[in-house]
């Protein structure tokens, strides 16, 4: 793993090279479809990156900057709510059942329970525990270990930490998670080679098969609905349950940024792409509105938010439909020249920077777990 310091310090040498304050965008670089705005609320302060985001039951951001976990409600960056013991690295932040939050970290490997209110708990410590994911109150982990390719998945108790396996050794590097509103879990095997596909996949298992592994018993893989490879890698997941899809962030600087999966006839497309340069998106998380989220049906048609080489952005359907589209238009708009919801254009809000290939390097931002490979970023 490279040490803290080492990455503290390109951090930065990273942000010498911004133009712009805090907290405006450092890098940016998404092409949505039409039909979609988006929006960037808040920037990892310089030195800094972002360790997880989820959102309370009252729309309000939580999130970990790099330091402490903290409140968004409109104004960056927020109100503090917990400064985790000692200098670590975020694994995720969750929120169950719309007000209990759950903050992990890959550093000393612990677990918290974080307050809306603030101040926070020690839960449990989980070897390099790498996702979190709940389905009602139940909770369910992704961890490794060993610093080798074991990851598994687990229902896990807390306070205390007890782990009930429900896919045993999966023979990879730890992967996000996701349920549906039936309760089908889905588990992503994070692609080791970047993008050569036969290496990696996409799992269903059905709630049957979930409350079966409960207790003595435990599911393999093969016992999943395989639904295809992960392509460009998977960092994190998000189910959109209106429309029967999955969200998939790839983490890695490639064209693809977030990929969708259809549950449902088994298409694969591309959601979201980068612009020229170096970009890759991570965390993500989706907010389901009165509508499905599709092109031009407004911004209570859902919120898609990305976290996207430090900035938290929200993605949501434009207003009104284009009377010459009477389908999603194929073609999409950079997120320069994107209009937001309420209209403005999100390029003036940006900064842009060119960066030392060798600093991003040395940064890209798969750093949830310890585990270490010599194809992956993971440190």
């Amino acid at each position: 793993m490279k040490s803290l310091s080492m990455l503290l310090i390109s951090f930065s040498l990273i942000a010498a090279f911004a133009s712009g304050p805090f907290p405006s965008p450092v890098l940016a670089g998404l092409n949505i479809p039409s039909g979609y705005g988006q929006t960037s609320l808040l920037s990892a302060a310089p030195g800094n990156y972002l360790g997880g985001m989820d959102y309370l039951s009252n729309g309000n951001l939580v999130y970990f900057d790099g330091a402490v976990v903290r409140l968004y409600s409109g104004t960056p960056p927020g109100t503090s709510l917990y400064d985790p013991p000692g200098t670590v690295f975020g694994s995720f932040v969750k929120v169950v059942q719309g007000s209990t939050i759950y903050f992990g970290e890959s550093t000393d490997m612990k677990i918290y329970q974080v307050f809306p209110t603030g101040g926070g708990t020690y839960q449990t410590t989980v070897q390099n525990n790498f996702d979190l994911e709940s389905f009602g109150s139940e909770l369910y982990i992704s961890y490794n270990p060993s610093a080798q390719p074991h990851a598994r998945v687990a229902k896990i108790t807390l306070p205390g930490g007890s782990l009930d396996t429900i896919v045993g050794d999966t023979a990879g590097w730890s992967g996000p998670i996701a349920f549906d509103a039936s309760g089908n879990m889905y588990y992503c095997v994070p692609n080791p080679n970047f993008g050569q596909p036969g290496v990696d996949g996409l799992y269903r298992f059905s709630r049957s098969q979930v409350v079966g592994a409960l207790g003595s018993g435990e599911l393999r893989l093969s016992d999943g609905q395989y639904l295809g490879d992960a392509l460009d890698g998977c960092f994190d997941m998000a189910y959109d349950d209106q429309m029967g899809r999955l969200f998939v962030t790839t983490g890695n600087n490639f064209t693809a940024q977030i990929e969708v999966y259809d549950t449902t006839t088994g298409a694969v497309s591309q959601f979201a792409t980068k612009t020229s340069g170096t970009f890759w998106s991570t965390y993500l998380r989706f907010r389901p509105g009165s509508k499905p989220f599709s092109p031009y049906n407004g911004p209570d048609a859902g919120v898609l938010s990305v976290i996207q080489n430090e900035t938290v952005y929200e993605i949501s359907p434009a207003e009104g439909q284009q009377p010459w589209t009477q389908a999603a238009p194929a073609e999409a708009s950079q997120i320069e020249g994107a209009q937001d919801p309420a209209g403005s254009n999100v390029a003036n809000r940006l900064s842009f920077v060119v960066v030392p290939a060798l600093l991003i390097l040395l940064l890209r931002p798969r750093i949830r777990t310890h585990e270490t490979t010599n194809a992956s970023p993971r440190a």
